[in-house]
């Protein structure tokens, strides 16, 4: 975004003697601090940080882990993050969400045995794991069960979307 598109500015401003002349000068400025500003505001959420990750881990009191990716380390600041909230059905769901790539799943409760399962399609589930044996209350007991049902059968019904 320029500042010597007139569209930005009053009329007024763009219609004084050496005013366009003064906005050619200082825009490549205005366009290089905006992006910056840009960069920053991204350094500022756990999913878009790039620079400033080892900033998140210091913070969560985590290690840095040379073999793990920058989405690795992310994730293990999320799930650091979602530990500290209570474990219900919605902070269940963005912890699955977080977790895996495919974000088609199904959860059957049963209460009267303190258990859950979670039907979903990803096989890579050893981030998922840890990150529910770290935030579920030790009383609970969870099965994952990985299946095709949701290759099979989306389309008759809402994946992703499990009624509790």
């Amino acid at each position: 975004m320029s500042l010597v598109d007139n569209e930005h500015l009053p009329k007024i401003v763009t219609k004084v003697d050496g005013i366009r002349d003064i906005l050619l000068a200082i825009d490549p400025e205005v366009v290089l601090m905006r992006k910056n500003i840009s960069q920053l505001k991204k350094e500022l959420y756990v999913k878009t940080t790039e620079k400033l990750i080892t900033r998140w881990e210091k913070d969560f009191s985590l290690s840095y882990d040379a073999t793990l990716s920058l989405q690795q380390r992310r994730q293990r600041i999320l799930n650091k993050l979602a530990r500290k909230k209570t474990l219900n059905w919605e902070n269940l769901r963005l912890l699955i969400k977080n977790n895996i790539l495919k974000p088609q799943f199904y959860i059957s409760n049963n209460s009267g045995e303190y258990s859950f399962k979670i039907f979903l399609e990803e096989e890579n589930i050893s981030e998922l794991k840890n990150a529910l044996d770290k935030a579920k209350p030790a009383y609970l007991v969870y099965e994952l069960i990985v299946t095709e049902f949701f290759r099979r059968y989306c389309g008759t019904f809402n994946c992703g979307t499990e009624p509790l």
